[in-house]
Order: structure tokens, then sequence, then C-alpha cells
């Protein structure tokens, strides 16, 4: 077996390094690096969605789409040249040193590409969770869709406290008004209020 052949550091100023061997084409994303790229995408947009879904759903600024258009591209090339190294280094064979180089070239330059995009996205914020939900293989766009889910059902829990606050006022209103009549009275004076809540 041939001895594995060093690669120095890239500077980012240089071209991409030259194919060391037979050329070997950078594949398009498999359909299965694609399985977050439909149907979860067809949802209905809200004031929360975000970026990516904004995008998405058209909704996104023509140069900000374009950004993680272009963001999306070299990530799945650099996860297609990933897969395909783990296949080549299964079986290595010495006759296929010349396309695990090539991958490895094509996995650095791939690197530097994905690099170039974070000073256009550095605003960008994403929470942890979303990383989370990536870990467990769960789609990341579930995120937004339940946080929506746990906004509201914070809020009809609220709007039942606040119900229920207001029904204690007018009952203890009533009662007040049964007890101290003068004093309520004075005190609906104050309030601007004509008649005591029914």
């Amino acid at each position: 077996m041939d001895a594995p052949r060093s690669f120095p550091a890239k500077d980012s100023s240089l071209a991409p390094p030259p194919a060391l061997g037979p050329a070997l084409e950078e594949t398009p994303p498999s359909p299965r690096n694609r399985k977050w790229a439909s149907g979860s995408r067809k949802r209905r947009a809200g004031p929360s969605l975000s970026p990516w879904e904004l995008q998405a759903e058209g909704r996104a600024e023509p140069a900000m789409a374009e950004k993680f258009d272009h963001l999306e591209e070299h990530l799945e090339k650099f996860v297609e040249n990933i897969r395909q190294l783990g296949i080549i280094v299964s079986d290595f064979q010495p006759s296929s040193q010349a396309g695990l180089s090539q991958k490895l070239n094509f996995i650095v330059t791939g690197l530097q590409d994905i690099d170039k995009c974070r000073q256009q996205l550095h605003d960008i914020m994403v929470p942890l969770e979303v990383f989370e939900y990536i870990d467990q293989g769960r789609n990341p766009q579930l995120y937004t869709k339940e946080c929506l889910e746990r906004a509201l059902a914070k809020n009809e829990q609220v709007k039942g406290k606040i119900d229920t606050m207001k029904k204690f006022k007018s009952l203890l209103i009533q009662e007040l008004s049964k007890v101290f009549p003068e004093d309520m009275a004075k005190y609906r004076s104050i309030r601007g209020e004509d008649h005591p809540p029914s």
C-alpha cells in the first residue's frame, strides 16, 4: 500500500487545489439529504417564522434569500462530499488514493466557502434549541411550529386568568355595593361609573 500523501494547510487566498488523480466530479446532493426541503416547508407563514421559512414562503427579501440559497448550496455539497469520503475510507484500496485526495481537497475548499458565507449572515440569530433538534435527527423547522403552539397554549392560560380576575372584580364590587353603598357610590363617581356592574 502506498504511503498516505500529506496535504499542507491551504491559504484561503489561493485558488482551489488541482485534482490529484483521475477526475472525480462532485455529485449533486442525494435525495436523502433534502429530506427537509419539501413537505415540511408547506406551512402557513406567520409573523414569527424563521428566515429560512420566510424564504420558503417567498416572503424574504431577494438579497437575503439569495444569501441563504448560496449557503444552502455550499452546505449540501459539503455534506455530500463527507458522505462520499466515508464510502471511500470504509473500503479503502490503494487505487482509491487519488479519489481520497481529491475528496479531502473538496472538503477543505467547501469549509472555506462556508466560512465566506459567515460574513454575509453574521446578524442572523439561531436559537440553541434548533441545533438540539438537528442533533436529535428532528426537522429543525418544527421548532417554529412548536414555539407557536406553546405560545398559543400560554396565551389561552393567561386569558383564562384574566377573565377569572374580571369576574372576581365584578362580583366583589357587587357585594361591596350591598354592604357599603355610600362608599361604593363615591368609588364609582371617582371611577366615572354611573351604575354598579351587573
